[in-house]
């Protein structure tokens, strides 16, 4: 049995607010905005009510979402819930690091070289202009494998938002896709950008439109005009920004600010009440209890594929000058944990990076919270390391605790903070905060605990989230179902060492 399978979950799963109100209020309200807090699971909610919907003879449903969104959360929705994981899925992505997509660069690049070196050319010469060459290629091989997957007949099309231009360009007035869903809809809150103009141009085309969100107005309720235009053509809050403007707001011509006049937030909120579904956590979960959320992430081929040789001969080898060796299973044990933060350290204490996946993972969630704090656990100063670079205006826990009262006041945006120097009497409840991260995640049942309960404790004034950064196919699936199970965090690490000792004993005689 694969120690790394995937948990599949019925529909009975689904929490009460998802299967009884959001997901039937979805499908009464075909042009709507689901403005639920981050964490309720929102893709479940959008992708149940698309396969209710469902029918043989029905175009693909797009759902456009930021790239890390779009590659990891929604074909994760469909591949571990079992009323979802027979609708196959479609993500339309061409970038360099794509198979084909690369193939075709280094076979054109590897024939110009050829070329350039026969005319005598030096190797940086022939290199440059080979890369520069190449790339021309690369790009329209990238235009053709959009178009190929774009073409899929399969009930869902998924797609970096980015990329939501190209595919209004490439369909024009053949739009087909009757049901298009935005995650992250606060990406089109600003009507002038060319991505709000793509789509607002294939809106007619379109018979259901979800917009989701956190944060539908995350500066302020002028946020809200471009959406809602979106999903009425300007009925409820107008067809002209200016006249919005001039409907709501009072404006200082000194400092060009604007601000609301009294009683338009009300006024605008009953405008758009009958076509927004907001959710928020504390309506609908347990104060006293964390909320426990998995970030699942895919790492490359190649990467799980240096990972699988390392597990069975214990030597990491990283290029041509740099080999890593585990003397036993427990140092496996932990290398195998710095692998999947993305660095591994050698024998004298050196970093190597390896990737930065869980890294872009973190960027991304930093940007859905939209400013909310955000405390992120570490465990190896190597990861310590990589999250200062990355993150230069994070702050770091002391021991001492001094930043304490900066987190609770909310002065602090990002913490990065270790188990250990999250002991007992810290009260880090009583600010904004309330969402934790893991990035590294430790064996220890009693430091995991000990780190939520900084933020899960009386006083608390919001549902604690708790995010785990899970890589996919790693060490990381192993540890988390062991903290899942109380106490049992050493008889995994035991039995995981004792799986390597069997695999190494079975060579040995099989040699």
């Amino acid at each position: 049995m694969d120690r790394y399978a995937r948990v599949i979950r019925g529909r009975e799963d689904l929490h009460d607010y998802q299967d009884d109100l959001a997901i039937p209020w979805l499908d009464e309200n075909p042009m709507s905005a689901l403005l639920a807090d981050v964490g309720l699971g929102k893709a479940v909610m959008l992708a149940t009510g698309i396969v209710d919907r469902w029918s043989l003879d029905d175009p693909p449903a797009l759902v456009a979402a930021p790239v890390r969104v779009a590659k990891q959360t929604w074909p994760t929705e469909f591949q571990e819930w079992e009323h979802l994981a027979g609708f196959p899925l479609t993500l339309i992505r061409a970038e360099d690091d794509t198979p084909e997509i690369h193939a075709v660069y280094r076979r054109k690049y590897e024939q110009f070289y050829v070329m350039m070196k026969h005319m005598h050319s030096t190797p940086k010469e022939a290199a440059r202009f080979s890369a520069i060459y190449a790339a021309r290629f690369r790009d329209v091989a990238k235009q053709m494998w959009r178009a190929k997957l774009a073409k899929q007949q399969t009930p869902v099309h998924v797609i970096g938002i980015e990329q939501l231009e190209w595919l209004v360009r490439f369909w024009g007035s053949r739009w087909p896709y009757r049901t298009t869903i935005i995650d992250e809809a606060s990406k089109l809150k600003n009507h002038r950008t060319t991505r709000w103009r793509a789509l607002n141009s294939v809106r007619p085309y379109i018979n259901r439109l979800h917009l989701a969100t956190a944060t539908p107005m995350p500066e302020s309720e002028m946020d809200l005009f471009a959406l809602i235009y979106l999903l009425d053509g300007g009925q409820r809050l107008g067809r002209n920004i200016t006249k919005f403007r001039e409907r709501f707001w009072n404006h200082n011509p000194y400092n060009f600010q604007y601000t609301l006049k009294d009683g338009a937030d009300e006024e605008i909120s009953g405008l758009i009440a009958d076509i927004c579904l907001p959710m928020r956590a504390e309506q609908y979960l347990d104060l006293e209890k964390p909320h426990f959320l998995n970030r699942y992430i895919e790492l490359p081929d190649d990467i799980i594929d240096m990972k699988n040789r390392f597990e069975e001969s214990y030597i990491l080898q990283l290029g041509e000058d740099v080999m890593i060796e585990a003397i036993n299973g427990a140092a496996m044990s932990d290398k195998l944990r710095q692998f999947s933060a993305g660095a591994v350290y050698d024998d004298e204490k050196r970093i190597h990076p390896i990737h930065d996946e869980k890294l872009d993972d973190l960027a991304q969630l930093i940007d859905e919270l939209q400013g909310e704090p955000l405390m992120v656990a570490y465990w190896y100063q190597s990861s310590l390391a990589r999250l200062k670079k990355r993150f230069p205006q994070a702050t770091v826990m002391d021991k001492a605790g001094n930043c304490v009262d900066a987190w609770n006041a909310g002065k602090i945006e990002l913490l990065l903070i270790h188990p250990a120097s999250a002991g007992h009497g810290l009260n880090m409840q009583k600010g904004p905060g309330h969402d934790l991260c893991f990035f590294d995640i430790p064996w220890s049942r009693e430091l995991y605990e000990q780190i939520i309960g900084r933020l899960a404790r009386q006083g608390q004034a919001k549902v604690v989230r708790v995010w785990h950064q899970v890589v996919r196919k790693t060490i990381d699936s192993l540890v988390l179902r062991a903290l899942a199970d109380k106490g049992a965090g050493q008889e995994a690490l035991f039995q995981y060492i004792m799986a390597i000792r069997r695999r190494i004993e079975a060579r040995r005689r099989a040699a």
